[in-house]
């Protein structure tokens, strides 16, 4: 999972940065999720999973942990894990579309379209105007016929 533009060698050593941060600071969130994240990008998907935990363990009320750890459970295939942790991410930040978005994905792709549908619509509460709310919203109201 390179990031384009990002070499291998950069994110070893951002690796080691923010392994580094967290033995500085282990009682803090923000290492933990940067850490996440790296591993994440370097298709370390356990560690990535383990590092958002402590993360979301450490700062139950930051959306950004708790979006990380959703993430990653779709990255691994596990749905039902993502759900709760979308919901939780939705919790800490209520006025956040991202959560909202990303939950009514994971439904859709479980074949849940009236959840998809409720998550969807909750997140064009939150942002009226966004063009990509819309769009995943539409796409529930007027389902398109398949082939």
């Amino acid at each position: 999972m390179e990031q384009p533009g990002c070499p291998l060698g950069q994110l070893d050593r951002a690796m080691q940065a923010c392994q580094r941060a967290v033995g500085l600071v282990p009682a803090r969130a923000e290492p933990w999720n940067n850490l996440g994240n790296i591993y994440r990008d370097l298709g370390r998907l356990e560690e990535a999973q383990a590092a958002y935990r402590n993360a979301t363990r450490l700062a139950s009320d930051d959306p950004r942990p708790w979006i990380n750890l959703g993430k990653v459970s779709v990255d691994q295939g596990r749905p039902r894990e993502a759900i709760r942790a979308f919901r939780k991410a939705a919790r800490a930040a209520p006025g956040e579309k991202e959560p909202w978005m990303r939950l009514g994905r994971v439904y859709q792709g479980l074949g849940r379209n009236r959840d998809a549908r409720k998550a969807f619509e909750t997140a064009l509460a939150l942002s009226p105007g966004d063009a990509a709310v819309r769009a995943s919203l539409a796409e529930h109201t007027h389902p398109q016929p398949r082939n």
